[in-house]
């Protein structure tokens, strides 16, 4: 390995085990939100809306605007990013409710199987071949998967469904043409409608949790 792969290998560990490191969080903080009365929808819906601040804010300092028009311009890719963010929504969703509902395990579990819901549509949609060593290590996933699943002698359709969704989700962005923040960027317009008509009627309804309420504004939905 060269120095030039060498500094983007150690650069993408430090990436992954931050952004890893996050997302095992993340349950922490939607457990609190649960904590004080605040659905699963709403959460959504929050994180949906807050989310696009951020965004803009990395589109700023990336100076990724020009991309971020050329996108809005182009109707078809817009469509693909449409049907992408109804599956981005829809795991964010389930993940919240495995949150607020006291199965973070199951969610785990589901995450776990991710390699091989990849596999399937690599081999299956894309036409990939794996290699010899692949093969070994799928099947201690699977084995891993099996052992959980016997020793509950339940089937969880939420650990299924969580990495089907997210697998779908990036089986679809990896065949648009699109740079991933600028896609997510995207993906969260397209949702903010339906999320800010829905904060709008539960502010008009005085069931927002996130307006007036001091102990839950101290929880930022970001």
């Amino acid at each position: 390995m060269d120095d030039a792969n060498g500094a983007r290998f150690r650069a993408g560990l430090g990436y992954g085990l931050v952004a890893y490191g996050w997302w095992g969080l993340v349950p922490l903080y939607f457990a609190a939100l649960k904590a004080v009365g605040v659905p699963a929808g709403e959460i959504l819906a929050h994180r949906i809306a807050w989310s696009l601040p951020v965004l803009f804010l990395l589109t700023a300092i990336a100076r990724s605007w020009a991309d971020l028009g050329r996108v809005l311009r182009d109707r078809r890719l817009v469509l693909v990013l449409l049907g992408s963010s109804l599956f981005l929504a829809v795991n964010w969703l389930l993940y919240i409710y495995a949150t607020v509902s006291g199965r973070v395990a199951e969610a785990s579990l589901g995450y776990y199987m991710m390699p091989l819901v990849n596999a399937a549509l690599a081999t299956t949609i894309l036409g990939e071949r794996l290699r010899p060593l692949h093969y070994p290590a799928l099947a201690l996933v699977a084995l891993g998967v099996a052992i959980p699943f016997a020793a509950a002698g339940t089937f969880t359709w939420l650990a299924v469904v969580l990495p089907v969704s997210f697998g779908v989700y990036g089986l679809i962005r990896k065949q648009v043409p699109v740079e991933s923040m600028t896609g997510l960027t995207v993906e969260s317009l397209l949702m903010l409608p339906p999320s800010l008509g829905y904060l709008i009627y539960l502010s008009a309804t005085g069931a927002n949790h996130f307006a007036g309420d001091g102990g839950t504004m101290a929880l930022p939905p970001w």
